[in-house]
């Protein structure tokens, strides 16, 4: 993964005017498809990332980030923005022969000082307003506009809004996206990549097997995180206890939800481990630490919990 945390705003500027237009497709001379996304990282583990693009109100495939993904992050360090859920980015992304994506280019938009991202479950909603509990501990109340989806509470979400524009009010949501949507995509995303193709040259086939190997981390990490946020709010003394039943009765949701996640998981696996054995290839060891070092070495995080 190639980082450019200097790199001038006109630099980024080009990528911009391929990606903004909201995953519209570049052709090539040598009729390799590619396309570029512009919005909001919905979510991202270091080895991929998945975009929501608001003008199409639809989201991105997941994007595969490797060694040679150039990250750009123009302006001042005082408005330059980080890769992670939440940033405004665009990217420009290669069509790979097994029908899966890889980011060629991501710029990361400087940071906009009347946005802000608020991460969290929701506690409780009154009329259009809801309250968020953040992964901190802080509850925050924003404002839904009137074309907004509206969550239930808990409900995981990420929410941007505009900041409040005068003292004491609210932020006003421009965006909303539950938890839930982004693992149903990871879940989709992971069937299609753990297929076995046998028609598939073997090079390609790995890359495949890499990829689906990446989303079952994604998967468990994502519902894992999703479940421990949700017990952080009922072990939470100060919440009212209507608003705490009623996040218990989402936890209990999401626990049944990680289960069927890890059957995902385990088929998917079961069918990369008959597409290595079919292909001569050694075995995987998935145990947290083998995963962890293969992480550290590739330069990715291992993801947040």
């Amino acid at each position: 993964m190639k980082s450019f945390a200097a790199i001038g705003i006109s630099t980024g500027i080009a990528l911009i005017s391929v990606a903004g237009a909201s995953a519209q497709e570049a052709p090539e001379a040598d009729d390799v498809l590619r396309k570029g996304y512009a919005g909001v990282v919905e979510s991202y583990d270091g080895s991929s990332l998945t975009i929501k693009v608001k003008r199409i109100d639809a989201s991105s495939p997941a994007l595969l980030i490797t060694d040679d993904t150039e990250i750009k992050t123009p302006g001042p360090e005082r408005i330059a923005g980080t890769l992670e859920e939440g940033a405004r980015v665009g990217v420009l992304a290669i069509e790979l022969e097994d029908g899966t994506w890889e980011a060629l280019q991501i710029m990361v938009k400087p940071i906009a000082p009347s946005v802000e991202a608020v991460s969290g479950a929701v506690v409780s909603r009154d009329g259009n307003i809801l309250t968020i509990e953040m992964p901190n501990g802080e509850t925050k109340e924003i404002e839904l506009g009137s074309d907004q989806e509206v969550p239930e509470a808990g409900d995981v979400v990420t929410a941007f809004a505009k900041k409040a524009e005068r003292e004491g009010g609210r932020p006003r949501v421009t965006g909303l996206e539950k938890a839930d949507n982004v693992r149903e995509r990871i879940q989709g995303f992971l069937d299609r990549v753990s297929e076995d193709r046998p028609e598939s040259p073997a090079a390609v086939a790995e890359a495949r097997l890499a990829a689906a190997e990446r989303m079952s981390q994604l998967l468990e990490r994502h519902t894992q995180r999703h479940a421990e946020l949700l017990q952080r709010v009922v072990d939470n003394d100060r919440m009212p206890e209507d608003a705490r039943e009623r996040v218990r009765t989402a936890l209990e949701r999401a626990r049944t939800r990680i289960e069927t996640a890890r059957e995902r998981i385990g088929t998917a696996l079961d069918r990369i481990d008959n597409v290595r054995e079919r292909l001569g290839l050694p075995e995987v060891d998935r145990s947290p630490e083998a995963v962890g070092t293969r992480e550290a070495a590739s330069g990715r995080p291992t993801g947040r919990r």
